[in-house]
């Protein structure tokens, strides 16, 4: 026992370092290279917050603005000033690595839990926002966390066990959820997701139990709409107003930016939005979906199913949501293509870490090394694919080939912050994906895809200093 406490000692000493590290680089990285951005806007995203929370905290609750209330709560706490924005963004990404690591410890051994945690540290959305007025330095640590929530307590729901217990697990999921909702308002699609992610626990041990997965989704959503409504009631009561649906829908964004109130109830995005935010997504996700095409396994995936299915459902919702939202944005009008939004995407890399663990196998017997002609076809396949997505994603964004009405700045400086390296390094950057996606398609390593993870968010997060 003592041993034990010991080594679980030194485990968590040895995490403490390195989240401390990561955390130091990051705030040296940010303060060193903020000022290399021209496009920064930092005092427009400052009042339109700052006036959010000044809102709720006089009791107002959105008399003039309809943003989700938890960034703008958070800075108004914590960032009255650029430098404590930066500190208390900084803080809040390290407190968050050290649950990510305890949630990933339930599914990973501790070294790959620390690669992953390192990775999801390293990556541009992650490392490089911090010093920006953006709720997406609250969204992506709470997306991560909500996420590893459900895959390691869904478990809890599936065979006997104390219902009080399931319940209260259940409440936990769905609050995570909802407060995901209302820090950015495009996770709202993200609901029926993490609804069935948990649900669906009910099918573990290939127990076919669909009356308890309906239970359990039925729950989660009432859950979910309990909170919604109860919400919606204060802001109501706040306002001296009743009420009703058009209160509630104000409440869950349909009045904002590209809401159904707003724009009309279109779903369907122009192919040319999806056309973009896809090459972009899948580019800066390209080492891990290379080695995905090249070397996942069957069984392991099989093995993992609501890890695979819910990180790829997530991935292509974002990209929906994001065509949609340009597509019938007003500064994109008459065919116009003023800004693509990266950071509404970037998600799909930064989730995607999590990926070939699950999928990827393990140590390769040496009686199998030999790669088969199958393997071979495979691995040149996935090269193609990946070289396809970037050389696309840099004629198309980067150099518009295909004649788009796009801005000059459509992914440079705050529209393309996730791939800097590609704006600001340029095509020598698109040569080192390149080499990379070589590399990964036909070394079939966990350990040389880590590195090469590595070596791309590094480039692009050392960018943020090329002036």
């Amino acid at each position: 026992m003592e041993a034990c406490s010991v080594k679980n000692r030194n485990e968590y000493l040895r995490i403490l370092a390195v989240i401390l590290l990561l955390t130091a680089g990051e705030y040296l990285l940010c303060r060193m290279g903020q000022s290399t951005l021209k496009e920064v806007h930092a005092g427009w995203d400052k009042r339109h917050y700052f006036a959010v929370a000044k809102d709720l905290f006089d009791g107002g609750a959105f008399t003039e603005f309809q943003y989700p209330f938890v960034y703008p709560v958070f800075i108004w706490l914590t960032g009255q000033t650029e430098r404590g924005l930066l500190l208390s963004q900084v803080l809040v990404k390290a407190f968050s690595l050290a649950v990510i690591w305890l949630l990933l410890r339930k599914k990973m051994p501790e070294r790959e839990g620390m690669t992953v945690m390192v990775l999801l540290a390293l990556s541009p959305l992650w490392c490089i926002f911090s010093f920006r007025y953006m709720a997406e330095n609250l969204e992506v640590p709470l997306l991560l966390i909500t996420l590893l929530l459900h895959f390691g307590r869904r478990e809890n729901l599936a065979g006997s066990g104390h219902f009080l217990r399931k319940l209260l697990l259940t409440v936990l999921a769905a609050g995570m959820a909802w407060t995901l909702m209302m820090t950015k308002y495009m996770c709202l699609l993200l609901l029926p997701v993490f609804c069935l992610l948990w649900g669906t626990a009910a099918f573990q041990k290939k127990e076919k139990r669909w009356l308890s997965a309906l239970f359990w989704c039925a729950v989660y959503t009432s859950v979910v709409l309990l909170l919604i409504v109860y919400y919606a009631h204060l802001v109501a009561q706040s306002q001296g107003a009743a009420l009703n649906l058009a209160v509630i829908k104000k409440t869950i964004g349909f009045s904002q930016a590209s809401g159904p109130d707003r724009v009309g109830y279109r779903f369907i995005p122009e192919a040319r939005w999806l056309l973009c935010y896809g090459l972009y997504a899948f580019t800066g996700a390209a080492m891990i979906l290379v080695s995905l095409l090249a070397g996942a396994s069957r069984k392991r995936i099989l093995e993992n199913p609501c890890v695979c299915a819910g990180i790829g459902a997530i991935a292509l919702i974002l990209i929906y949501v994001s065509a949609r939202h340009s597509t019938l944005a007003p500064y994109n009008v008459d065919g116009y293509m003023d800004r693509l939004l990266g950071r509404y995407v970037a998600p799909v890399t930064t989730l995607g870490v999590m990926l070939p663990y699950f999928t990827l196998p393990g140590a390769v017997p040496a009686s199998e090394a030999a790669p088969s002609r199958g393997s071979l076809l495979r691995s040149i396949s996935a090269a193609a694919a990946g070289c396809a997505v970037v050389l696309g994603a840099w004629a198309v964004l980067y150099r518009n080939c295909l004649g788009f009405n796009m801005s000059k700045k459509f992914v440079l400086e705050n529209r393309g912050f996730d791939l800097l390296a590609f704006s600001r390094i340029g095509f020598p950057a698109v040569c080192v994906y390149l080499v990379l996606i070589l590399l990964n398609a036909f070394v079939k390593k966990k350990q040389v895809l880590y590195l090469s993870l590595a070596a791309c968010f590094l480039m692009n997060d050392f960018s943020l200093l090329i002036r």
